[in-house]
């Protein structure tokens, strides 16, 4: 078997050999950029540092910036979940009579910024965490139950001890 292999260097010059030319706009770029506008915009909203971001609308490295990097999805969960903590009237409607935990799963993904591929599935697996952040652990201070509603059975979030 004959093969001939070509040099692609060869082939081909570079459009910027001294690479003066600002970089190109990919796809990755632009998500990067629209997370990293979304997550600072929910920072300065909730008072914290502002993160530093280069000219072109990405975040410097952490060696240009100087700080820690930030984990985005865990700032969002911890955002998420405060906002449910800090909701009184919610947290009183479970406390009285508790509440079907799409709903509380429903609230926490609405916090959520809609930049999330997956937000339902991670609102819905911050339930257990929110719920023992703003009541305590489960089986002790809150616990679930089958109830029926609307015809159907619905997974309920109730005070207290299961009976």
């Amino acid at each position: 078997i004959s093969l001939r292999v070509l040099s692609f260097e060869h082939m081909y010059c570079l459009l910027d050999p001294t690479n003066s030319q600002p970089s190109i706009k990919t796809f990755a770029q632009t998500l990067k950029t629209k997370f990293q506008i979304a997550l600072q915009t929910r920072l300065e909203q909730e008072g914290e540092p502002h993160i530093p971001v280069g000219n072109d609308g990405l975040a410097e490295s952490d060696a240009e910036a100087g700080s820690e990097s930030v984990d985005t999805l865990t700032e969002y969960k911890k955002k998420a979940i405060k906002a449910f903590c800090d909701n009184h009237e919610f947290i009183e409607k479970i406390r009285m009579r508790g509440m079907p935990w799409g709903v509380i799963g429903g609230f926490l993904k609405e916090v959520l910024p809609d930049t999330l591929e997956d937000r339902r599935d991670i609102a819905f697996g911050l339930v257990i965490e929110a719920l023992e952040k703003a009541f305590g652990p489960e089986n002790e201070a809150w616990h679930t139950d089958r109830l029926p509603t609307g015809g159907k059975l619905m997974v309920w979030v109730m005070m207290g001890k299961p009976a």
